[in-house]
């Protein structure tokens, strides 16, 4: 079974980057950090996450 992920600009709604991988346990925690890491630039970012992934060591 595959997921997939989407990082979004919550501004506009524009996709920036997305992600499709095998199912696992931390998918998506471990999705997120690598869409984040792809990020260019140097500058701050505001992250959240779904409802429902109210994990404290998200990223």
């Amino acid at each position: 079974m595959r997921g997939g992920h989407i990082l979004v600009e919550t501004r506009n709604g524009m996709i920036v980057d997305t992600e499709v991988e095998i199912v696992a346990g931390s998918g998506k925690s471990a999705a997120g950090h690598a869409m984040l890491e792809r990020l260019s630039g140097n500058h701050r970012v505001t992250v959240a996450a779904d409802k429902g992934n109210d994990k404290t060591n998200i990223c």
